[in-house]
């Protein structure tokens, strides 16, 4: 520890790598530089006597001159502290030719003198500057013995010597500059390689987005024929419809994963980790695959022994690792076959998810490999298809797990796949804390039909680059009536010509994409409330767009009848706004009125966890009236008071779902202030169309 802190004095982040490496070289050369004057200082004391007074106080000032770079280093001195350093060896090198034996010859150190420079310096001036004084100083050394032993010291092996200093210098700079050309191609190659890799993740990203609008209008129209009289009564029909949507859904996942994993080596790819009682979590797990391991006709069984064994876990994207190798142990073994998932601690510190099938198992040349994206091991079943993407990416959200996998296999005796993950043995942790519940489904919405009649004067633009996509949100919003807009451009056109009541757009979309557009109509004080709907669904890019202050978003695929209910919702409540605002209630002083509701928004959305949080609480912080506030509130956003604070209360709560910071139904009511989840989770769903914690 301590020598690692010695040698990377000076070593900061900023550094080059090539800078970085000759610091810590510097470093290293300077701690044996002391540790040789010690040693040396310590033997003169004992068996030279006769130098007493003068080697162990040149030692000792060696050894302070040497330490002192480390505190140039730390200073960022670096040419400084090379320079030091090369001057302490010359001085060190030339005063010991005095007082030991010239048959030793010292002086041929200079030699290795001269190299120092090619070390730590690119300038040739300093470089060929250093050979030249080392020469020198070999040449001054034999000329001062001359005059000592009065005998000519400069004769052929002096001559001899210089040359052979010359030849291992030339040497070794010819070796440094082709190493340092080597260095810049390989630089060169590596960031081609980082731009042709990240274009290559831009591409699937861009492509994967382009194949969800198709996917929408497939899942979309695949609901509308399910609902369709000729379907009901007739099974056929009805059995083709579930076939293509059931096929929909596995497009979906595998572009969802080609998606995260062309994300997971950018910063913008973050885990939301929470504490997850992991015997729970592949209980679950487990039950949501019997059924289909049953209809094959292969036996899956959850074993275990532990009861209180907890992790920290992004709930979701582990759920997701562990489906890939569950499908692939469906996938590769036949009926009669058996399956086991369990999971047992390691080394007291680790806990193992194990899975273990029978089935056709993988050659040894493929099992360095399978990790690996898009690759696939050659067999009878990866012929008829497959990704190669989805042990991918198990392994790269394992690893962001802290975690590692393995796999165990042998052909036709089946395979193992162990992932381990750091465990958490506090118990007081794990008792306090449930994670979300893996195996909801999304539960049927059906539009209120009172309401779409009632709006049915409504006008909606719907602003998209994809003609077929515009046709089916029409078709769904059969009730309104509809403006189509290609882009950003032609959508503020229509909106001074028209007047319109809700605006449904895309993000991407040319000359003028979704996010330029919603900023435009914020700048022009545009009111009209505003749903993002694209098939972006990175948490980053979402988050960019409420920051605007748009009212709604939802990622594609969508579910029909829940986007149908969120723009109900916001019509009913931006019609009530408007009828109160023209009723010539509302306030002089509008600005005052803003800067209040915002000072009230913020102290809501953090008093709101407390159970008895209510009116009074407010009455009390802003000492103002019930009659006062209930008029304030009501001119300026046409709610109630309570009305206000439960809409406060949901959009937190739609926040904390999107941004992962909660995992169960009972923590988010608690949250913001319901004690009964079940209520609240009707509040939710009536407000956004979709129960807290339903997958789309």
């Amino acid at each position: 520890m301590f020598l690692n802190y010695i040698f990377t004095i000076g070593n900061y982040d900023d550094l080059s790598d090539k800078e970085s490496k000759r610091v810590v070289l510097l470093n290293k050369i300077t701690s044996l530089g002391i540790l040789s004057h010690i040693i040396l200082g310590i033997i003169v004391i004992f068996i030279d006597a006769e130098n007493l007074y003068i080697l162990p106080p040149f030692h000792l000032a060696e050894v302070f001159l040497l330490s002192s770079i480390f505190i140039w280093q730390k200073l960022r001195w670096y040419q400084f502290s090379r320079v030091l350093l090369w001057v302490v060896t010359y001085i060190f090198i030339f005063f010991l030719s005095h007082y030991i034996k010239t048959d030793v010859h010292n002086d041929y150190y200079f030699g290795v003198l001269a190299l120092l420079p090619l070390l730590f310096f690119d300038s040739r001036i300093i470089t060929y500057s250093g050979l030249i004084l080392s020469i020198l100083g070999f040449y001054a050394i034999r000329i001062s013995e001359s005059f000592i032993s009065e005998k000519y010291m400069i004769d052929s092996q002096t001559n001899t010597a210089i040359n052979l200093f010359i030849i291992i210098f030339l040497i070794v700079n010819y070796f440094k500059t082709l190493n340092e050309k080597n260095e810049k191609s390989l630089e060169k190659k590596s960031k081609e390689l980082e731009k042709l890799n990240s274009f290559q993740s831009q591409f699937f990203i861009n492509i994967s987005h382009e194949i969800r609008t198709p996917l929408t209008l497939i899942q979309g129209n695949s609901e509308l024929l399910s609902e369709h009289p000729v379907t009901n009564y007739n099974p056929e029909v009805q059995q083709y419809n579930t076939v293509i949507q059931k096929q929909t859904s596995s497009i979906k996942k595998i572009v969802d994963d080609v998606i995260d994993l062309a994300k997971m080596n950018t910063s913008e790819f973050l885990l939301q980790k929470k504490v997850v009682i992991l015997n729970d979590f592949l209980k679950r797990l487990h039950l949501s695959f019997q059924t289909t391991f049953e209809q094959k006709g292969i036996i899956f069984r959850y074993e275990n022994t532990l009861k209180n064994c907890s992790i920290y876990a992004d709930t979701i994207y582990l759920e997701r690792a562990l489906n890939n190798i569950l499908l692939n142990a469906l996938k590769y073994t036949d009926p009669g076959g058996e399956v086991i998932l369990q999971f047992f601690i390691e080394n007291n510190q680790n806990v193992v998810i194990s899975i273990k099938d029978t089935g056709i198992g993988i050659a040894k040349e493929h099992l360095s490999k399978i990790f690996n994206r898009f690759y696939q091991a050659s067999n009878s079943i990866n012929k008829a298809g497959g990704s190669g993407i989805g042990l991918a990416f198990s392994k790269e959200v394992v690893l962001m797990h802290e975690g590692d996998i393995k796999v165990h296999s042998e052909e036709n005796l089946g395979s193992e796949f162990k992932i381990v993950l750091p465990a958490i043995t506090t118990e007081t942790e794990v008792s306090n804390t449930t994670e979300i519940s893996l195996t909801k489904t999304t539960k049927n919405l059906e539009p209120h039909n009172s309401a779409i009649s009632s709006l049915s004067k409504n006008h909606i633009l719907i602003v998209d680059d994809h003609d077929e996509m515009r046709k089916y949100i029409q078709n769904l919003l059969h009730g309104y009536v509809c403006y189509h807009a290609h882009d950003g451009i032609e959508a503020l056109e229509l909106l001074r010509q028209h007047k319109i009541d809700y605006i449904i757009t895309d993000y991407m979309m040319p000359n003028m994409d979704g996010y330029q557009f919603i900023k435009e109509i914020k700048n022009q004080q545009i009111t009209t409330p505003v749903l993002m709907l694209t098939a972006r669904g990175d948490i980053n890019d979402k988050l960019n767009v409420l920051r605007l202050g748009i009212d709604d978003y939802l990622t594609k695929p969508f579910n029909k009848n829940e986007l149908i209910i969120r723009i109900n919702n916001a019509l009913i409540n931006n019609n009530e706004k408007e009828k109160f605002a023209s009723s010539g209630q509302l306030h002089k002083h509008t600005s005052n009125y803003e800067a209040f509701l915002m000072s009230l928004k913020d102290f809501i959305s953090i008093e709101c966890n407390k159970p008895e949080f209510g009116i009074e609480n407010i009455v009390t912080e802003f000492a103002i009236s019930k009659s006062s506030l209930y008029r304030k509130i009501k001119s300026s956003t046409g709610l109630t008071p309570n009305e206000f604070i439960s809409e406060i209360k949901l959009q937190k709560a739609r926040v904390m779902t999107e941004l992962n910071q909660v995992n169960s139904l009972k923590q988010l009511s608690f949250a913001v202030g319901f004690t009964k989840p079940s209520y609240f989770s009707k509040l939710y769903e009536k407000r956004f169309g979709s129960k807290p914690f339903s997958k789309e």
